[in-house]
C-alpha cells in the first residue's frame, strides 16, 4: 500500500519498539550519507518531483503501529515534517496532535523528547544558529538527555535539515503534509498478510549503523521497477559472490565492498562521459554525491547500467579487467578505461554469446590496444579517452571497417590509431594468416600491441609479406623473452656489435631494460623501434640471424667485433652490463659512468674502465702482498681500492683510477714515514711522491700492460715482505 508518512501518522500512533536499535540515520558517523538523504528530499519538493523511499514494514500492536523495518526513514521524516511546520509558521494545535502520535519505546528519554519537542517545541527558528543548540537551550530540555543516544542523533539530524532547508524560499509544507505529499513509500503490514516479524527483529535488533553499500543498495533500489529490486540482493549480487566463492574464507564485507566500488566506479565512468572533472574531483569522489545526478535520466543509465549487470552474469573475466574495476584502492586510469571498453560492448549487444564472441573479441583489442599504449596521466585525458570509446562503440558491430572510414578520435596518440588502421586492413584481407599472426605478437607482454616497426620490417616492393612478418616476430619474440637481461646480456652485447643503438634517458643514456609498463617502454625500446637509424641496427641483427641457431649468431657477432673503442668493453665483458642499474651509463667523451643505483643523481656509480679491470683481473683473485680488493662505487670518483699489506707499523694501500689513461695513488693509510726498500721500489716504477702519495708518471692506456705493471710491482712489494719475515726469523733463532 503506496502511503505517506503524513498519511500514515494521521490514522495512526507510531511507536519504535524497545527491541529496535536507536536512531542511527542522524548519528555524527553517519552525516554524509545523511547530508545526501536530505539534499534527494530537498531537491524533489522543491522540484515537485515524486520520491518513493521503498517499503516499511510493521504491525498493529495495542492500537499502535510498530514498524519493524523503517523505523529510521520514519523518524527522519517525522523530524522533517516538525521542521517544516514550525519554519513555516504551521505549527497548529492540530498539526501538533497529530504529530504527537510518534513516539520511541526504546528509552523514556527518547520518548520524554519525542514529545516534547512537539507539545512546547520552539517558538521561531533562528538559522543563524545551530538547531540542536536552540533546542538545548529550551526550559523544557533535560541536560541529561545529551547522553541519550537517539536524542543525540535526532538532534545532529535536525542540524543537518537546518543547513538544507534554511534557504528555501518557496513554501514546501502543501508538499508534504496532506493527501498528495510528494514523499511516499509502500507500507506492508505483517499481521494483514500473516508475515512473521522474526525475520526483521533479528535484522534491526543489532544496533549497528548501516554500511555504506546497504545505504546506497536502499537509495538505488528507488530507480527499479519492482521486479527488478530484488536482483540487488540475489541474481547481481551473485556476480560479486562467485568472485569470492572459491576462496578458503568468505567475506561478506568484501563482496560488499565490491559491489559498492563497482556502483561507484561505473557512476564515475558514465559521470565523466558528460562533465569535464579534475583532480581534486576524481580524488575525493563519493557515490552518495553525485549517483543522482547520473542516474536522474531513467531512461539512458539505469537502463545501460541494467544491461552491464546481466551480461555480467555470463561473463568470465579471463583478462581481469573485470576484478581491476572493482579494487578497493589504487585503480588506474587504463583499468577503468579497460572496464568501460567491456562495459560498451554490453550496453550495444548484450551479455558476451557464441554469436557476438567475434565482435567482442576484435573490439576489445582494438580498445586494448589504444588503450595500453597511451599515456594517461591526467583527468582531462582520462575523460577525453572515455568519451572517444564511447564514440568509437558506435561502429563496434565491424569495428575494422568503422576505424577505416571514420576521422581519428581524440583520445589516444596518433601513431597507434594510425597502426591500427594498418593492422584493420591486413586482418580484412581474404583468405591470409594476418590476424592469427599480428595477434600471436600483439599479445606478448613486451609489445602489448604495438607491433607497427615489426610490418615496417617486413614490407617488400611495397607490399607487406606475411612470411617476413611471421619470421621477425619469431625471432624478436624469442630474444624479448628469453634474452631479457639474462644469457650474459648476449641480446645487447650483439647489438651494440652492430651500431650505436643506446638511447637518452634524462641525462643519462641505456642499453634499454624490459621492464613492461608504458612509461619505461616508452623511454627505452619503443625509442629504438621509433628512430629511423637505431631501429635499422635491430633490423640488421634480425637479418643476420636464425631462428634455430639463434644463441650462436649472437655470440658469433660478439667474437667478430674488431672495434677497440669504448663500445668493445660492453660487448666483451657481461659483467659490466650486469653493474649497470636499468643498463644505465653516463658518456662524456673518454669519461663513462656506470649506475649502481639511478636515485639520487648516482650516489653510487663505477667507472666504466676501471670495473672493467676489477671484474676480470680483480675479483675474487689473491694480490699479494694485499688482503682486500674492493671496487670503490661512490658519487665522487670511483675506483679499485687495494689494502691490507701490514708491513711494520704501516697499512700500505693503493687507489687505481682512470681517466683518459689508467694511474695508481700509493700510499699508508696510518701516514708513517716510507721505509727506504719501499721508496726504491717505487721509484724505480717510475712513480713520484705528491702530498705524502706517491703518484704513476707512466701513461698507460691498455688494460693488460697496465694489469701487468701492478703485477709486477707487487711482486717486489712481496719480496721485502718475504725478506723481512726471514729476518724476524733469524732474529729469533
Amino acid at each position: 500500500m503506496k502511503t505517506s508518512f503524513w498519511e500514515l501518522i494521521s490514522n495512526n500512533k507510531i511507536e519504535i519498539p524497545i527491541i529496535q536499535r536507536d536512531y542511527a540515520q542522524g548519528r555524527a558517523e553517519e552525516s554524509r550519507i545523511a547530508r545526501t538523504f536530505i539534499n534527494k528530499l530537498k531537491s524533489r519538493l522543491l522540484s515537485n518531483e515524486k520520491l518513493n523511499l521503498d517499503f516499511v514494514y510493521g504491525k498493529v500492536v495495542d492500537a499502535k503501529l510498530v514498524p519493524l523495518d523503517g523505523q529510521q526513514r520514519l523518524t527522519t521524516l517525522f523530524l522533517l515534517h516538525w521542521y517544516i511546520a514550525t519554519k513555516e509558521g504551521q505549527n497548529t494545535p492540530e498539526i501538533k496532535n497529530i504529530l504527537a502520535n510518534f513516539s520511541y519505546e526504546t528509552r523514556p528519554s527518547s520518548q520524554d523528547f519525542c514529545k516534547k519537542i512537539v507539545t512546547d517545541g520552539i517558538a521561531q527558528i533562528d538559522n543563524s544558529k545551530l538547531l540542536s543548540l536552540q533546542i538545548e537551550d529550551q526550559k523544557w530540555f533535560s541536560l541529561s538527555w545529551k547522553s541519550d543516544p537517539t536524542i543525540k542523533a535526532i538532534l545532529n539530524m535536525l542540524n543537518i535539515i537546518q543547513e538544507h532547508f534554511s534557504d528555501t524560499d518557496s513554501l514546501v509544507f502543501d508538499k508534504l503534509f496532506g493527501t498528495e505529499s510528494l514523499i511516499t513509500f509502500n507500507y506492508l503490514p505483517l499481521d494483514k498478510f500473516k508475515l512473521t516479524d522474526e525475520l526483521y527483529i533479528k535484522m534491526n535488533s543489532r544496533g549497528k549503523p548501516l554500511t555504506e553499500f546497504e545505504n546506497f543498495k536502499a537509495n538505488f533500489s528507488y530507480y527499479l521497477e519492482i521486479d527488478e529490486k530484488s536482483k540487488l540482493d540475489n541474481e547481481w549480487y551473485d556476480i560479486f559472490w562467485k568472485l569470492e566463492s572459491s576462496k578458503s574464507t568468505l567475506e561478506i564485507k568484501k563482496i560488499d565492498n565490491q559491489f559498492y566500488n563497482f556502483f561507484s566506479n561505473i557512476t564515475l565512468n558514465f559521470y565523466v562521459e558528460e562533465n569535464d572533472v579534475d583532480k581534486n574531483f576524481l580524488d575525493n569522489f563519493y557515490l552518495f554525491n553525485h549517483y543522482e545526478a547520473v542516474f536522474k535520466d531513467l531512461n539512458q543509465p539505469i537502463k545501460d547500467i541494467k544491461l552491464i549487470l546481466d551480461a555480467l552474469k555470463s561473463y568470465t573475466d579471463d583478462e581481469v579487467y573485470f576484478n581491476d574495476f572493482i579494487k578497493s584502492t589504487n585503480i588506474t586510469y587504463w583499468e577503468r578505461l579497460r572496464f568501460y571498453a567491456v562495459t560498451r560492448f554490453f550496453i550495444k549487444q548484450g551479455a558476451l554469446s557464441t554469436t557476438n564472441k567475434e565482435i567482442y573479441h576484435n573490439w576489445m583489442r582494438l580498445c586494448r590496444n589504444l588503450i595500453n599504449n597511451t599515456l594517461i596521466q591526467s583527468p582531462s585525458e582520462f575523460y577525453t579517452a572515455i568519451r572517444s570509446i564511447k564514440q568509437l562503440s558506435e561502429g563496434l558491430n565491424d569495428i575494422y571497417h568503422h576505424i577505416l572510414s571514420k576521422d581519428f578520435v581524440q583520445g589516444f596518440i596518433k601513431n597507434q590509431q594510425e597502426e591500427e588502421r594498418l593492422k584493420a586492413e591486413l586482418i580484412l584481407k581474404p583468405n591470409t594468416d594476418w590476424q592469427n599472426q599480428i595477434e600471436k605478437i600483439e599479445n606478448h607482454p613486451y609489445f602489448d600491441g604495438q607491433i607497427g616497426f615489426i610490418l615496417n620490417y617486413s614490407k617488400e616492393y611495397g607490399e607487406y609479406s606475411i612470411d617476413k612478418f611471421r619470421n621477425y616476430s619469431l625471432l624478436l619474440s624469442t630474444l624479448f623473452t628469453d634474452y631479457k637481461g639474462n644469457k650474459d646480456y648476449l641480446f645487447q652485447r650483439a647489438l651494440t656489435s652492430l651500431g650505436y643503438y643506446i638511447v637518452d634517458i634524462s641525462s643519462s643514456k641505456t642499453f634499454c631494460n624490459f621492464e613492461t609498463g608504458l612509461r619505461a617502454k616508452a623511454d627505452n625500446w619503443r625509442k629504438v623501434f621509433n628512430d629511423d637509424k637505431k631501429n635499422l641496427v635491430l633490423k640488421s641483427l634480425l637479418d643476420q640471424v636464425q631462428f634455430e641457431s639463434l644463441e650462436n649468431d649472437l655470440k658469433a657477432m660478439i667474437e667478430n667485433y674488431s672495434e677497440n673503442d669504448w663500445k668493445k668493453t660492453f660487448i666483451d665483458n657481461p659483467k659490466v652490463l650486469d653493474f649497470c642499474s636499468n643498463y644505465q651509463i653516463k658518456k662524456n667523451g673518454e669519461k663513462i659512468y656506470l649506475a649502481r643505483s639511478t636515485a639520487n643523481n648516482w650516489k653510487r656509480k663505477a667507472e666504466l674502465y676501471t670495473y672493467d679491470m676489477y671484474s676480470t683481473h680483480f675479483e675474487n683473485k689473491p694480490l699479494a702482498p694485499f688482503n682486500r680488493i674492493v671496487y670503490f662505487e661512490t658519487v665522487d670518483e670511483p675506483c679499485i681500492f687495494i689494502e691490507n699489506w701490514f708491513y711494520e707499523k704501516h697499512n700500505f694501500a693503493l687507489d687505481i683510477y682512470f681517466d683518459e689513461v689508467f694511474s695508481i695513488s700509493f700510499y699508508d693509510r696510518y701516514e708513517n714515514e716510507y721505509p727506504e726498500e719501499v721508496n726504491n721500489i717505487l721509484v724505480e716504477f717510475n712513480f713520484e711522491i705528491r702530498n705524502s702519495r706517491y703518484h704513476l708518471k707512466t701513461t698507460i692506456k691498455d688494460k693488460q700492460d697496465f694489469f701487468n705493471l701492478i703485477h709486477s710491482i707487487c711482486k717486489k712489494l712481496e719480496a721485502i715482505k718475504l725478506k723481512s719475515r726471514k729476518e724476524i726469523e733469524q732474529m729469533e733463532l
